[in-house]
C-alpha cells in the first residue's frame, strides 16, 4: 500500500513540473520552458555545453548575443576576449542589437583555460543584407572584400584550368581570365554598352564609343625574315628582306571565316632590295590570301623600272599594306605606295 501511493505522489510531481517552466536565476520563468538569467562569475557566459572538451558556450554581451565555439567568458579583464575551452582554435557568432549587424570573429590557437588574443574579422552582415568579407567599413554595398594583406589579393575566382585574381600580390595587379582553353571574357554586352579604359574614363560622360581609350594603345609587333603565317597573336609584322634580291619571303594570312572577321593586320616591307621589274621572280614580299583583282596588288617590293613615265627611271615603292577580313575576304584597307622619277 505504501508503494502505491509513492508511487501516486510521485506521479503527480512529476506531472506538475512536466507542466511547468523551469528557471535559473529567476522564480519566474515565462520566456521558454529553461529560462535563464544572469551570467557567470564576472564575465558573459550564461549557459556552457560539452565543457569536457572544445565546448560551446552562449553569452550576452553588452552589444548583444554571442555563441562561442571553444570560447567562453567567465570573468572581464581589461583586453580579455574570452578564454579557450581546450587546446585549439576558436571563434564567437555575435550580433550587435543597435545595428542589427551579426559577426563572426575567428581567433589564433590556444591552450584551455588560456585567454584569446584579440580575433580577425572574418565576415559581417549587415542588417540591409550586404556583406563584408573581413570588413565591416561601410554597409553601403553589397558585398566588400578588402585586400589586406592576401598575397593572392581580394578575391580568386578559379575556373576548370584558369584562375582569375583581384589585387593580386603586393603589386595588386588583376587579372580577369576565362577558365578553359578559348574561354572569352567578355564586357558590358548590353544595348549601349561601352567600355571606358584608361584613368579618364572614371568621368562616365567621356565615354562616347563602344571602346574608348584614354591615352597610348600597345599592339604587337614582330619582326620576321623568312616565311611567316600570321595568327591572332599578331598585329604589325615587320618583314626584313635584308637588302637581298635573290629571296622571296611569303607572308600568308589566315583563312578568311568567321573566326578572322574585323581582324586587322599591318604588314611592312624592310630592307627592301631594288630590282629591276614587277616581274622579277624574286626580291619581294608576296601577301597570301588577300583578295585584289589588279597586278601585283598582293606584292611589298621596290622598283627601279628604266622606261618609266616622260622617258625617266621610275623608281616604285610598294611599302605597306593594312588589310582587313571582311566577311570571307581579306582587303587593302591603306596600302603605302611612292612613286618617283629621275
Amino acid at each position: 500500500m505504501k508503494k502505491i501511493v509513492l508511487l501516486f505522489f510521485s506521479a503527480i510531481v512529476f506531472n506538475n513540473l512536466n507542466a511547468q517552466n523551469v528557471g535559473i536565476g529567476t522564480t519566474t520563468p515565462t520566456l521558454g520552458k529553461l529560462e535563464i538569467r544572469g551570467a557567470a562569475g564576472t564575465g558573459t557566459t550564461v549557459a556552457a555545453f560539452g565543457t569536457d572538451g572544445a565546448g560551446l558556450a552562449i553569452q550576452k554581451d553588452a552589444s548583444g548575443p554571442v555563441i562561442g565555439f571553444n570560447h567562453y567568458r567567465n570573468q572581464t579583464i581589461a583586453n580579455s576576449l574570452g578564454k579557450h575551452f581546450a587546446n585549439g582554435y576558436a571563434a564567437i557568432l555575435a550580433q550587435e542589437v543597435n545595428s542589427g549587424k551579426i559577426k563572426i570573429d575567428m581567433y589564433d590557437y590556444g591552450t584551455g583555460g588560456g585567454f584569446t588574443a584579440a580575433g580577425r574579422r572574418a565576415l559581417t552582415i549587415f542588417n540591409s543584407g550586404n556583406i563584408g568579407i573581413r570588413s565591416e567599413a561601410s554597409s553601403m554595398a553589397t558585398f566588400i572584400v578588402p585586400k589586406l594583406n592576401n598575397y593572392n589579393g581580394s578575391a580568386v575566382f578559379s575556373g576548370t584550368t584558369y584562375t582569375s585574381y583581384f589585387q593580386y600580390s603586393p603589386l595588386e595587379n588583376t587579372y580577369i581570365r576565362g577558365g578553359i582553353d578559348n574561354a572569352k571574357v567578355i564586357l558590358n554586352d548590353v544595348p549601349g554598352g561601352k567600355v571606358g579604359v584608361g584613368k579618364q574614363a572614371e568621368t562616365p560622360t567621356l565615354i562616347t564609343s563602344t571602346l574608348s581609350v584614354f591615352g597610348s594603345l600597345k599592339l604587337p609587333d614582330k619582326a620576321v625574315s623568312a616565311d611567316y603565317t600570321l595568327t591572332e597573336d599578331d598585329f604589325t609584322i615587320l618583314v626584313n628582306m635584308a637588302n637581298n634580291a635573290t629571296q622571296t619571303i611569303i607572308i600568308t594570312l589566315p583563312p578568311p571565316d568567321a573566326t578572322t572577321d574585323g581582324r586587322i593586320y599591318i604588314i611592312r616591307g624592310i630592307n627592301m632590295p631594288e630590282i629591276s621589274n614587277y616581274d622579277n621572280a624574286t626580291g619581294w614580299i608576296k601577301v597570301n590570301n588577300i583578295t585584289e583583282e589588279y597586278y601585283s596588288s598582293n606584292k611589298l617590293y621596290y622598283v627601279y623600272y628604266s622606261g618609266g613615265a616622260f622617258g625617266t627611271a621610275e623608281l616604285s615603292l610598294m611599302e605597306s599594306f593594312t588589310v582587313q577580313c571582311i566577311g570571307n575576304q581579306w582587303r587593302i584597307l591603306i596600302r603605302s605606295h611612292d612613286t618617283w622619277f629621275q
